[in-house]
């Protein structure tokens, strides 16, 4: 493992690109690896990286996505102590990693450091940061207010970026909002007397950049303050200046563009935020009389507010090394009470940096709850749903893990096998392992044929059934989407009929469809669906691979593997994550009660479960507590 990597991404600047990579092999500090990330180019850009004939200098290319997506794929691809970027038009002093990681180890209770930057002109003119405006500490109001930190005066130390990215939702600003988020994990250390030359390019101040960066730094600020909990470290007094002065400068900018009518939107948003400044009255009022001139775009309207900050992790370089740990895919419908107990629960039980999760959720009527869930596990990457077939398709494409574990927001962990024992599971009997499952136990299998072998691995028993010929429903029933950990690559397995075509039958019979639904009152939609390889939900999901399990037993693993029950799905109620139910259900434990509860504070009580360690794999509403939360 490199001491530093560096990550460089880049677009179209092979012309460039060269003269940053040069100032990183001049570092006085020799122990880094530099990641090219090329963003998609059309010009020479790859043949002048490999060009370089430096073995620390790796080169990876993917489709165009912007300058966070580059970023985040550099990340997923690191490996060093500490993490640089780069700019591909931009320079470092020869004593810059030295002198930043020498800071950072002297100072271990700080996770990012930071230094000043002197932006240089085409015509030689050269303009230094204010230092006064770069302090140290816990700068999370600092960063709110102003904009000091540039990628490529940065150091941070790897150990605090469990599932950090930058929001590819932001096409400019992602690196104000990235640093804003990871302000409140960590303190920042200013680093004097290091200054890093940042070039002004054309093509990063083109008209679009200069009309979008302010409407981006206001999405990103209300987000921050509105939904990620910004309004416990910020002033209302505070928020309500940056915001109303960002407004104002929003709609400064489009009327000088002449976007006269976005401008007037634009101002009257700055004045709800700053009602006594008179400046905002002049300025609506000279943006009106230029409205009724011609407009540039008649129909403008302000960006939808932003969701939670997401990564896509697009296709890595195929030479990449798996990470050995475990990507858990949370599906959830309806049911933000729930989804806190499951992800609560499975933290308690299975170390933050050995999972990353993803969430799969449809907005609903519980939107408001779900933020609250989000910024609680802001680690977490979440998924609008659109099109659940596409979607879960992509993301498994997309998953560079070795194990993956599903899961639905009903489930409560209650204990664990140890990451080590699972990992020495698949290690040592490789092809012989269809799972690890975590919803069975010795107690569960009392039919003759579901027979089973006991195995000490690392001084403990563990147990392994064959599923082939089980009785057991858990047993016999092998690809479940809860709490069952697989190999990555046999998940993409059975999911490689469908993973690349979409035929028109799957097209035309959604559930939704006029035909699906007349089809619905005849046969059942959810076997129709699985029958002819597709799914709308996680039901469906289920079905298709279980259905493409037991027709091709012949070319998959004959053992589950498992060593207790750790986890129980609580029937709380009859409305399913999944489906459209009425809710005339157990009074007091509709989707609607629960959900008011949590409006009023009441949790769902994850140590009561512990507790009690029921052992069934579904319990009813007797295992559901609830637990006031503390003010």
């Amino acid at each position: 493992m490199s001491k530093v990597s560096v990550i460089v991404p880049t677009y179209n600047r092979g012309y460039i690109v060269r003269r940053a990579v040069d100032s990183i092999l001049a570092q006085t500090l020799t122990d880094f690896e530099v990641l090219v990330v090329d963003d998609g180019s059309t010009d020479d850009t790859r043949a002048v990286i490999k060009s370089i004939m430096d073995e620390r200098v790796q080169y990876f290319y993917k489709e165009n996505g912007g300058v966070s997506s580059a970023r985040n794929l550099g990340l997923s691809e690191s490996s060093g102590e500490y993490i640089a970027f780069l700019d591909s038009d931009d320079v470092w002093p020869e004593d810059f990693l030295r002198v930043m990681t020498e800071h950072l180890d002297e100072n271990p209770d700080f996770g990012l450091a930071y230094t000043a930057t002197t932006l240089r002109f085409p015509d030689g003119k050269e303009v230094p940061d204010d230092i006064r405006r770069c302090p140290s500490g816990r700068i999370t109001t600092h960063l709110f207010k102003h904009s000091t930190i540039w990628p490529m005066a940065v150091v941070m130390r790897r150990s605090g970026l469990q599932n950090f990215w930058f929001d590819e939702a932001l096409k400019v600003c992602d690196d104000n909002d990235a640093f804003l988020r990871l302000s409140v994990r960590t303190k920042f250390m200013f680093v004097p007397g290091v200054w890093v030359m940042r070039n002004w390019s054309r093509d990063s101040h083109s008209v679009a950049a200069y009309l979008e960066g302010p409407r981006a730094r206001i999405l990103s600020l209300e987000r921050f303050y509105n939904r990620l909990g910004g309004n416990k470290l910020v002033s209302a007094l505070v928020a309500k200046r940056k915001l109303g002065n960002c407004y104002r400068r929003a709609g400064i900018r489009h009327s000088k563009e002449g976007y006269h009518k976005a401008a007037v939107v634009l101002l009257r948003r700055a004045i709800r935020y700053k009602p006594t400044d008179a400046r905002l009255y002049i300025d609506m009022a000279r943006a009106v009389l230029l409205s009724k001139r011609k407009d540039r775009c008649t129909d403008w309207q302000m960006p939808e507010p932003l969701g939670p900050p997401y990564s896509t992790f697009s296709s890595l370089n195929e030479n990449r090394q798996t990470l050995r740990m475990i990507s858990n895919i949370v599906f959830t419908r309806n049911r933000p009470f729930q989804l806190e107990g499951y992800l609560e629960s499975l933290y308690r039980h299975i170390p933050r940096q050995l999972v990353r999760t993803y969430i799969i959720y449809k907005e609903d009527l519980f939107d408001e709850q779900y933020c609250e869930v989000f910024k609680r596990f802001e680690w977490c990457i979440v998924i609008r749903e659109n099109d659940f077939h596409k979607d879960f398709v992509n993301l498994i494409e997309r998953i560079d893990t070795e194990y993956i574990l599903f899961g639905t927001d009903d489930v409560v962990y209650y204990d664990s096998a140890g990451f080590d024992i699972i990992d020495r599971a698949f290690e040592r009997f490789g092809d012989e392992v269809f799972g690890f499952t975590l919803r069975l136990c010795p107690e569960n299998l009392s039919f003759e044929a579901d027979r089973f072998s006991p195995i000490q691995l690392n001084g403990q028993t563990v147990y392994r059934v064959n599923w082939k010929r089980a009785k057991n429903k858990q047993a016999k029933y092998p690809f479940e989407l809860n709490s069952t950990i697989y190999r990555t690559c046999l998940v993409k397995k059975i999911l490689k009929p469908v993973a690349k075509k979409r035929s028109i039958l799957m097209k035309i019979f959604t559930k939704d469809s006029l035909i699906g639904r007349f089809l619905g009152r005849i046969i059942s939609m959810k076997h129709f669906l699985i029958s002819i390889s597709t799914f709308h939900d996680p039901n469906t999901l289920e079905g298709y691979c279980h259905k493409w399990c037991t027709s091709h037993k012949s070319k998959l693993p004959d053992y589950l593997f498992f060593q207790k029950l750790c986890a129980s799905a609580i029937q709380v109620n009859t409305v399913s994550t999944t489906v459209e139910n009425p809710v005339d259900v157990l009074d007091g434990h509709t989707i609607e009660s629960l959900n008011e509860k949590y409006k009023q504070g009441y949790r769902f009580d994850v140590e009561e479960i512990e507790k009690a360690r029921p052992e069934a794999t579904h319990v009813g509403g007797e295992y559901f507590r609830l637990v006031r939360q503390k003010r």
